[in-house]
């Protein structure tokens, strides 16, 4: 009796280390931002910085996170680096369109430092009412900023800064921002303008193969849809439309700057 005892006892003792074991080898919960998709996209780079996924791992999920959530919304970083310059328009010397770029870093308190790169062109004509141009022109290096966007893309890959190439972490992103403020905003965006951009950004990812068909099913409920939105979701669909459907990216990439 005391020998089964005894071996049940040790059986115990195996089981409880062995859970113990377990539950130490099991990842903790990444609850960094109050944002719940911010956190699931930190959490895939604090998994590769801790050498838990392959950079090509990293890059594959982190393109199938971004295509699932289309267009980012209220997420909490840093600005710096904001930068205006006039472009040259030899036909109109006296009228500058602004280049605006600027870089938003999303950081937390351990090794995630996440840059998101945005770089426009702002027409002459619209320098004055243009929301992110006047909300960002005056901001100073570590202002704290809420911002929406969507992360852009060149042949469905991401699109980085300069072309780089993913490495162990990810260089900055290439981005569109959609809306921005220092102040924290509604989290959920309406129904209807989620839906515009989700229209769009199916019109922009496959408006040469189904063109045909995207007019026919889609363009009347988007028509129908942008009726209804306030004056702020225009704007904010506005954004979306230019880089989507015009293919309005990075200036960077296209762009000849003339210094102030």
């Amino acid at each position: 009796m005391k020998k089964l005892i005894f071996a049940i006892a040790c059986a115990a003792c195996v089981l409880s280390a062995c859970n113990n074991k377990k539950t130490a080898e099991e990842p903790q919960t990444y609850a960094q931002f109050q944002n719940e998709e911010q956190n699931r996209f930190c959490s895939l780079i604090d998994a590769s910085l801790n050498g838990k996924m392959k950079p090509a791992e990293l890059e594959e999920k982190m393109l199938g996170f971004i295509d699932s959530m289309v267009v980012f919304n209220n997420w909490k970083g840093t600005i710096k680096d904001v930068n205006i310059k006039d472009e040259l328009k030899l036909e109109f010397k006296e009228n500058y369109d602004k280049i605006l770029s600027f870089t938003i870093t999303v950081k937390d308190s351990g090794k995630v430092d996440q840059d998101f790169y945005y770089a426009r062109r702002i027409p002459f004509k619209k320098v004055k009412t243009d929301h992110i141009y006047n909300t960002v022109k005056d901001l100073t290096n570590g202002t704290e900023v809420y911002f929406d966007g969507i992360v852009e893309q060149i042949g469905f890959k991401i699109s980085y800064k300069n072309d780089t190439a993913a490495t162990k972490t990810l260089p900055a992103m290439d981005f569109t921002v959609t809306d921005i403020s220092t102040a924290e905003r509604p989290q959920a965006l309406s129904t209807n303008v989620k839906r515009v951009v989700e229209i769009y950004s199916i019109f922009g990812r496959n408006k040469k193969e189904k063109k045909d068909w995207l007019n026919k099913e889609l363009q009347p409920e988007a028509d129908s849809l942008i009726k209804l939105l306030t004056p702020q979701e225009k704007i904010y669909s506005d954004y979306a439309y230019d880089y989507f459907i015009n293919g309005n990216v990075n200036a960077d990439k296209w762009v000849v700057y003339v210094s102030k």
